[in-house]
């Protein structure tokens, strides 16, 4: 299966060209299948992308290499429901899809093509999940957990995307790669968790970072100056108590360095 090094987001998606997709899918990131002779059904792709990208045009000409042909379901995490059981033979989860808007004037015209009048179930065999799960607007992490139980394969895995809603287990990890790599080898920012205000005790330097919770894109973080705003940051952080926070020193950058990996073989860096 092939893999890509982070979790979706609406910085780097436009980094993945129609033609690359495309091609990655129809190849053995795909699970093993029936051959189109064996069974008269398509495959069923269910994506995850509530904006301007028409997937269905992309995977148009696009067949596994068995020859099967793709049917792409495309939606968003806020309009599905996922059903899922062990005692039918049929191990797929069963997704309900529900009417949807479309998310600006630009996009109006792809989804009056795209989205359903009424809802509608289906059982993908595949997803590619191009949308975030959790952002401070929406928690779609039940759905991820149904998606999970029923062992549905996908690009990204849904154990990275799980993983990712989590940026105290994220960041474990990547620590953990750093006491076995080095820091010549695998460089990581040093950071201080609290598990909630009451343990937060920042000693390190300063400007520094502090990031609540599990938001990203520039949310839930301040740059604090020095010890005196920290304070003030720590009176702030009171009022939502039960929220773990990051602190870490503030590291003047010119540009971000993207490192894409897809497969064994493939690599990106923009």
């Amino acid at each position: 299966m092939w893999h890509f090094a982070a979790g979706p987001s609406k910085e780097n998606k436009n980094h993945i060209t129609q033609k690359q997709s495309s091609k990655y899918v129809s190849q053995s990131s795909m699970p093993k299948t029936k051959t189109a002779s064996d069974s008269p059904s398509t495959f069923k792709l269910l994506v995850i992308q509530l904006d301007d990208y028409d997937w269905v045009k992309i995977f148009s000409t696009t067949k596994l290499t068995n020859g099967q042909e793709i049917t792409v379901i495309q939606t968003g995490w806020e309009h599905i429901l996922v059903h899922a059981d062990t005692y039918t033979n049929d191990s797929r989860p069963l997704v309900e899809i529900r009417p949807s808007s479309p998310t600006s004037a630009s996009t109006a015209s792809l989804w009056s093509k795209l989205c359903p009048s009424s809802s509608k179930t289906v059982r993908p065999d595949f997803i590619l999940v191009r949308n975030e799960v959790y952002t401070p607007k929406f928690d779609g992490r039940s759905l991820l957990s149904g998606l999970m139980f029923a062992s549905l394969p996908s690009i990204n895995s849904l154990e990275s995307i799980k993983l990712f809603c989590d940026r105290a287990a994220c960041m474990g990890y990547l620590h953990r790669l750093n006491r076995q790599l080095g820091n010549d080898v695998f460089p990581v920012i040093p950071q201080h968790f609290s598990s909630s205000s009451e343990s937060f005790l920042y000693g390190y330097k300063f400007p520094a970072v502090v990031k609540v919770g599990s938001a990203h894109a520039g949310a839930g973080k301040m740059k604090i100056h020095d010890h005196h705003q920290m304070e003030d940051f720590r009176s702030v952080l009171h009022m939502i108590p039960k929220t773990f926070c990051f602190a870490e020193p503030f590291i003047r950058s010119c540009y971000d360095l993207r490192v894409q990996k897809i497969g064994t073989r493939h690599y990106r860096a923009f």
